[in-house]
């Protein structure tokens, strides 16, 4: 598969054309002990980080489609769901 060829959550738009919907890519899931984050040149989620035994995550943690930091970092954030 080619790298063109293959979805890039980085590039999906971030709203979905209806009123209060964005979409949001989870790289990390809630009560998670892996940490996963995307790496642009493969084009794949990579594990970044295992928290030790009896560690998670205490939210999803994920970023919003086609946004940047000024750094030109994807802006990462904790998600909270309802």
């Amino acid at each position: 598969m080619s790298k063109k060829s293959a979805a890039n959550p980085i590039r999906l738009p971030a709203f979905n054309g209806e009123d209060g919907v964005i979409h949001v890519v989870i790289e990390t899931a809630k009560e998670s002990r892996n940490k996963f984050s995307f790496d642009e040149d493969l084009n794949v989620f990579r594990l970044k980080k295992v928290l030790p035994e009896g560690m998670s995550f205490p939210y999803d943690f994920g970023f919003v489609p086609s946004t940047r930091a000024e750094s030109m970092c994807l802006k990462g954030r904790a998600v909270r769901r309802r």
